[in-house]
C-alpha cells in the first residue's frame, strides 16, 4: 500500500525487492504489536478559535504571497469561515451551494448586529443570525 502511494505521487519511485521486504516486515511487526491497525480512525476535531486563526492566517498569507483576484473575496472567505464556526453550520447553510439559483443562503436581512462597546477601545459586538435554509436540526 505504501509503495503504491509513493509510486502514485512520485513517478520515478522504485523499491528494490529487499527494501520492499524490509518495509513489509516492519509493518507486520507494528501490526502484531498493536501499534498500527487496519481499522479506520477518524477523530473528531472541533473548530476552535486556534484552528480558525490558523485557517485565516493561511488564507491571508497565500493572498499576500501569491496575490489575489480580489481582497473583498479573500476577506469574505475569512469572515465566512468565522461565521460558519460561530454558528456550528455547514458551508451550504451560509453560502449558496453550487447549482442552486435561489436564495438558499444567509442574506443581509437575516443578520442583525449590535455594537455593545462604549468606544473603540472597548469593542463589543452581538450578532443574531436567522438561518432559514439549514440541514438537520440547528
Amino acid at each position: 500500500m505504501l509503495e503504491q502511494c509513493l509510486k502514485f505521487h512520485h513517478r520515478d519511485f522504485t523499491l528494490t525487492r529487499h527494501d520492499a521486504t524490509r518495509i513489509n516486515a516492519v509493518f507486520q511487526s507494528l501490526l502484531d504489536g498493536g501499534k498500527v491497525t487496519k481499522d479506520p480512525v477518524r477523530e473528531r476535531l472541533f473548530l476552535t478559535s486556534r484552528i480558525m486563526e490558523r485557517l485565516n492566517t493561511a488564507l491571508l498569507t497565500d493572498a499576500i504571497v501569491n496575490g489575489t483576484r480580489s481582497w473583498d473575496g479573500t476577506i469574505s472567505d475569512c469572515l465566512s469561515l468565522a461565521l460558519q464556526a460561530a454558528l456550528a453550520a455547514r458551508a451550504g447553510d451560509i453560502k449558496r451551494s453550487g447549482r442552486y439559483t435561489g436564495s438558499e443562503y444567509i442574506q443581509w436581512q437575516d443578520v442583525e448586529m449590535l455594537a455593545l462597546g462604549a468606544n473603540a477601545q472597548s469593542p463589543g459586538l452581538k450578532m443574531v443570525v436567522a438561518m432559514r435554509y439549514r440541514k438537520n436540526h440547528k
